[in-house]
């Protein structure tokens, strides 16, 4: 099945997840395909991005942008990530999405943009002559629209502002909701002001390459090679990745009959990393598949949509200086395999591309693992090749190794 590929994968560093926003301008006709859709439900929701512009020398080379030169009567199209807040919403799509704003001030803008681009994406479509004061900014209260998706839920990858708010009432520290938001998601634009403008060419062919030799440029690099990185394992991944591989067995992601739909197999994936946006089935789901194997026996894994998240998360934890829980390693290093361990390599394709798969059993020298979204299905992708004392001996394309210490 074609998947839109919108790359969260490129979470691992504030350089490319802002690149990501900002590509996702080249995808506008989609909202001139949206524009015919009738608004399911309106929210108010607080900005949380910078405002990108579409201009009309920008939207020539669109798909369903304009097709004349760039002039100033032309109508512009905007694009910013929004979050629909629970204080002001009675019943919010966004309410299990980790807040943003809430890490507006925090020192680790890798997590805070993750967070951005969980949320929903909207389009701000300006009149003729608009000038800066109209357009929306970081902390605007505003109100936004959402359409139909799948299972009579909302689409909440993509919807449409409709109009600025005035604050609202009830009080936060004695402010209303609205000022109180408006004061901690303004703080955002610090995260997008302090970041260095990323200059194409500052990164390497994929992320997994780029996060293999950050570990092996790190001071901690080999340092366990004396007595090896053996890990606790995660041992009940074993009868996990079975049951799945079983249900799998000769049915595809697009099979949806009885018994056992794909599809509500792919929705608990995603719900368990609370990533609802995904079940529209357009969502490469390995992550979410490993997420829920390992997070079934162990609740503590880093669980993500991209693969390339959870592993940079492990790598974080180990510059912090942590020796314990889920940690990072170049399969260079001396690392001795166990069940529960995931590997993860480079995929073709986009930068931010990558795929891991999870070892769920180890028998006569081999670390068989299991994969989802492989071939649009979930199964034993193959095996890594281990010593006689378990330890790495041939680990193929993976460059990395996620791992319970």
């Amino acid at each position: 099945m074609a998947k839109h590929f919108l790359d969260w994968s490129v979470f691992t560093d504030p350089h490319t997840g802002l690149d990501l926003l900002r590509r996702t301008i080249s995808q506008t006709n989609i909202f001139d395909a949206m524009a015919a859709r009738n608004v399911k439900g309106t929210f108010t929701a607080v900005i949380i991005s910078d405002v990108e512009p579409l201009s009309a020398a920008t939207s020539k080379g669109t798909p369903g942008g304009n097709s004349t030169s760039d002039n100033a009567s032309l109508v512009a199209k905007y694009y910013f990530k929004a979050r629909i807040d629970p204080r002001m919403n009675p019943i919010s799509p966004h309410v299990m999405l980790e807040d943003p704003c809430d890490l507006s001030t925090s020192t680790d803008p890798y997590r805070a943009i993750s967070a951005i681009m969980m949320h929903t994406t909207f389009i701000y479509t300006t009149a003729p002559g608009a000038v800066s004061d109209d357009i929306p900014a970081i902390g605007d209260i505003i109100e936004v629209g959402l359409f139909d998706g799948d299972a009579g839920g909302y689409d909440l990858q993509y919807g449409i502002f409709l109009r600025k708010v005035a604050p609202g009432t009830g009080g936060l520290n004695g402010k209303t909701d609205a000022q109180s938001l408006q004061v901690s998601c303004a703080a955002m634009k610090d995260i997008f002001d302090k970041l260095p403008p990323f200059i194409p060419g500052d990164r390497g062919v994929n992320v997994i390459n780029d996060l293999s030799d950050k570990i092996k440029n790190h001071g901690t690099y080999q340092q366990w090679d004396t007595q090896g990185i053996s890990g606790t394992g995660v041992g009940g991944v074993s009868a996990t990745a079975q049951t799945e591989i079983d249900f799998w067995g000769g049915r595809k992601e697009s099979d949806n009959s009885a018994p056992g739909w794909a599809k509500e197999r792919l929705t608990t994936y995603w719900r368990n990393i609370n990533a609802m946006w995904g079940i529209s089935g357009q969502e490469p789901w390995s992550a979410a598949f490993i997420s829920y194997v390992i997070q079934q026996n162990d609740k503590s894994f880093p669980g993500a949509a991209a693969h390339s998240s959870y592993a940079q998360s492990g790598f974080n934890r180990r510059e912090a200086g942590n020796t314990s829980g889920w940690l990072t390693f170049d399969v260079t290093e001396k690392v001795k395999v166990k069940v529960g361990d995931v590997f993860v390599k480079p995929r073709a394709g986009d930068y931010g591309y990558s795929h891991g798969d999870v070892v769920y059993k180890i028998e006569d020298g081999k670390a068989y693992l299991a994969g989802g979204n492989v071939s649009d299905t979930a199964k034993d992708v193959g095996s890594v090749i281990v010593d006689s004392s378990g330890y790495i001996s041939n680990a193929g394309p993976y460059l990395v190794v996620v791992k319970k210490v």
